[in-house]
């Protein structure tokens, strides 16, 4: 793994320079920094799910235990035994990795991204977040874990991936999207479902806090498109999934605070608190028990052992307060 997080590494630097995260992010559209965040986002996204799986199965962790390797052979005569048992659909994980190359292909300057329906994406975090509680209630112990056998994240990445190539075609998706419950950019929901799968279910980086600079990345995207999509404050349809993406982003970084504290992180989260803020006002709800119940209607655990989201949704309202 050594080697790819050196490439992780050098890939942040590289879309730093070429994306600088200063006053004007949000309000520049440039075709290649937006390929450059895209390739980001995409390859962060496989580098974790690759590392989730190992973690979630004793038998990837025993193979690749020593000095990160393993014997080929074990390796693919191990996955394809779960393939022809259908464990974790990877016949529809592989085929949505045979797309990557076609991802990062070079596009005509005149390409303009259009909002996609992120609908199949949340289904897949839905399932995905009862495949986890599963885990953690049930005594008996799978290999791979549940999370993995049931096939979610393998649904996720191809959902994420198929919806990349949707955001470049605005009239397959036009009527559909008019009334969409979940229309947002590409980039912005998937920044979301990485946090999500970091933060929330605790399936990325073993619950450990993400690099400072990678974050801080995630966050100015979705704060981008919080901004621009402001206006779903007013409406009935979009206003959950909304509240959702800001309450997501306060608490992810309230985590991380909590974890690894960041002084860089303190104008973000200001904001996001502002977001919570101005959802809380639009609404007028007050109790944890009723936000609880409007992120469950997107994606949500039931249940969480910390009194984390509580706890920021009460900062939320001192922030409110204090101001």
């Amino acid at each position: 793994m050594g080697d790819t997080e050196s490439h992780m590494n050098g890939l942040i630097n590289a879309v730093h320079l070429l994306s600088p995260l200063d006053d004007d992010f949000g309000q520049r559209s440039n075709l290649e920094e937006e390929l450059a965040n895209r390739y980001l986002l995409i390859t962060y996204y496989a580098y974790q799910g690759f590392k989730a799986r190992i973690s979630g199965s004793d038998a990837l962790q025993n193979m690749f235990r020593q000095n990160n390797t393993a014997a080929f052979s074990t390796f693919v005569s191990l996955i394809h035994f779960w393939k022809t048992q259908n464990i974790g659909h990877l016949e529809m994980r592989l085929n949505a990795m045979k797309l990557l190359p076609f991802f990062f292909a070079t596009l005509p300057p005149t390409t303009k991204f259009h909002d996609i329906d992120a609908s199949p994406l949340v289904d897949c975090l839905r399932h995905l977040t009862t495949s986890t509680q599963t885990v953690k209630e049930d005594r008996y112990k799978c290999d791979p874990s549940w999370e993995w056998i049931e096939g979610s994240e393998s649904r996720l990445l191809c959902a994420t991936i198929g919806s990349h190539f949707s955001s470049m075609f605005e009239d397959d998706m036009s009527f559909s999207l008019s009334s969409c419950r979940y229309r947002t950019s590409w980039s912005g929901m998937c920044t979301a479902s990485s946090l999500y799968l970091h933060s929330v279910l605790d399936l990325w980086n073993g619950g450990s806090p993400m690099e400072p600079r990678l974050l801080r990345r995630f966050l100015s995207i979705l704060k981008r498109d919080l901004d621009q999509s402001i206006g779903l404050l007013d409406s009935d349809e979009g206003q959950d999934f909304w509240f959702w993406r800001a309450f997501l982003g306060a608490y992810s970084i309230a985590k991380h605070q909590a974890q690894s504290y960041d002084p860089t992180l303190n104008g973000l989260q200001q904001a996001f608190s502002g977001f919570v803020e101005s959802w809380k006002r639009a609404t007028g709800l007050a109790l944890w028990e009723e936000v609880h119940g409007r992120l469950l209607s997107v994606a949500w655990p039931t249940s969480q052992a910390q009194e984390l989201g509580p706890n920021v949704w009460r900062s939320a309202i001192e922030y409110e307060t204090s101001r």
